[in-house]
């Protein structure tokens, strides 16, 4: 590997994917180059960099030579798609980036899959290729959806919602690129309906609104460190400013009660989809209602998909 201080371009369509090193890493990072003097080398597609900004960035600053690993990829969809793996693989991605990542994955991979199936078809025609080929390169949504949701433990629905979520961050962007910025890094908390309702917004009401959830956590922080610094009560004085209850007071509201009801009813519903599946004639049965089951399924998928993005958040974080 031949040892330079190269100039490379920078694509922002791709820069925008990699998260920027925390303090931590960054020195991590130029410890390791000091002790290599830039033989680890950067990823490129041919002349642009693909994800090692701060490696670079730090050779620069520091006139270190470095070398170039060239990454085999033949187009940017193709270029989005090996730099959203590679950063789906780290370790500390913040839940709001991690959803963009997987829904700018599934959009760039059908971008690819159909420049793929334009070439590979013009070399069928030209060369009696199979049609068993061309099928490696399906461009149905739900066949990559599901694909991507299978690869990284999501339904092909959720995937459908983080496609979407990515195109409204990315409309997002081009107004207000410090507030996407945050929101990726996790210090916003806004939901993805929050994001996808900020995007439809005319210009001016979207950048006034985002202007103002950019300023709110530093304001919800200050809150919370007067809260933080008030005295807090002892156990007893707690116990002692509990009112009398007496056994004709109405019971105490237990916010558990509603889930802990879900989760003993929702195993009678796996015992009647593993009925249906192990006892009926699915041949036999009409084609209305097997829609109909379908329908009534999907339709399941996407509510119980609501209520885990909602039940995994902490209570303060939903907006």
């Amino acid at each position: 590997m031949e040892l330079q201080l190269y100039t490379l371009n920078r694509n922002p369509v791709l820069e925008v994917l990699v998260m920027p090193l925390d303090q931590a890493e960054r020195d991590e990072l130029e410890e390791h180059v000091q002790r290599q003097d830039g033989a680890t080398g950067v990823r490129v597609w041919n002349t642009t960099l693909l994800v090692d900004y701060d490696y670079y960035d730090y050779c620069h600053r520091c006139n270190i030579p470095f070398g170039l690993i060239d990454v085999p990829v033949r187009s940017e969809a193709e270029a989005i798609i090996w730099v959203c793996k590679n950063q789906l693989e780290r370790k500390n991605l913040p839940e709001e980036r991690r959803k963009y990542l997987i829904g700018k994955l599934s959009l760039a991979e059908r971008e690819h899959n159909q420049q793929c199936l334009h070439e590979v078809g013009y070399s069928a025609g030209q060369q009696g290729l199979s049609l068993m080929k061309l099928a490696h390169y399906n461009t149905l949504k739900t066949v990559v959806r599901g694909r991507i949701g299978k690869e990284y433990h999501f339904s092909y629905m959720t995937v459908r919602k983080y496609e979407n979520y990515a195109l409204a961050l990315d409309t997002l962007r081009e107004s207000y690129p410090d507030f996407v910025q945050e929101h990726l890094a996790g210090r916003l908390r806004l939901s993805i309906e929050r994001i996808e309702t900020l995007s439809l917004m005319p210009e001016d009401r979207r950048l006034r609104a985002c202007q103002r959830w950019l300023h709110k956590p530093l304001e919800s922080s200050s809150r919370k460190k007067k809260k933080d610094g008030a005295p807090r009560k002892s156990r007893e004085q707690k116990q002692a400013a509990l009112p009398a209850v007496s056994i004709k007071d109405m019971p105490v509201y237990d916010p558990d009660a509603e889930m802990i009801s879900l989760v003993f009813t929702i195993p009678s519903w796996r015992r009647s989809i593993a009925r249906v599946q192990e006892v009926a004639d699915v041949d036999r049965a009409s084609r209305e209602a097997r829609l109909r089951l379908i329908e009534a399924l999907m339709l399941l998928e996407v509510t119980a998909d609501k209520l885990i993005d909602v039940v995994k958040e902490e209570p303060d974080e939903r907006l």
